[in-house]
């Protein structure tokens, strides 16, 4: 599950002993910015079954940890995330209509 909407302050015990409320944790992580250390403010949870992952979703989302109101819902896989967003890019860009590329200032394009 993705839990959004974390606070700085949280860590992945915390996060992990906020779902054990549910039911068994198999895996808890809050992810961590490479160059600061410091939380992003996003995790992800996995339940042993999932029955119990439908349950804390019920539970959690909109729920409160630390006073901040968390989102929680069923996790993406990467590749189909990033394929829904270049769909919706395609798709945005169609809707504008086609444009010639965008060149820097001071350039000439192609068509000049």
């Amino acid at each position: 599950m993705y839990v959004g909407n974390l606070p700085e302050s949280v860590t992945s015990q915390i996060l992990r002993s906020a779902f054990l409320e549910i039911g068994d944790v198999l895996a808890a992580k809050v992810i961590l910015d490479p160059y600061t250390g410091k939380s992003r403010g996003f995790g992800f949870v996995e339940m042993k079954t999932s029955e119990m992952a439908a349950e804390a979703i019920e539970a959690f989302d909109r729920g409160f940890i630390e006073n901040n109101e968390i989102r929680v819902s069923p996790a993406r896989p990467l590749r189909r995330r990033k394929q829904t967003e270049n769909n919706e890019s395609e798709q945005f860009r169609r809707s504008r209509g086609e444009r010639r590329p965008a060149t820097p200032r001071g350039a000439k394009s192609l068509a000049d």
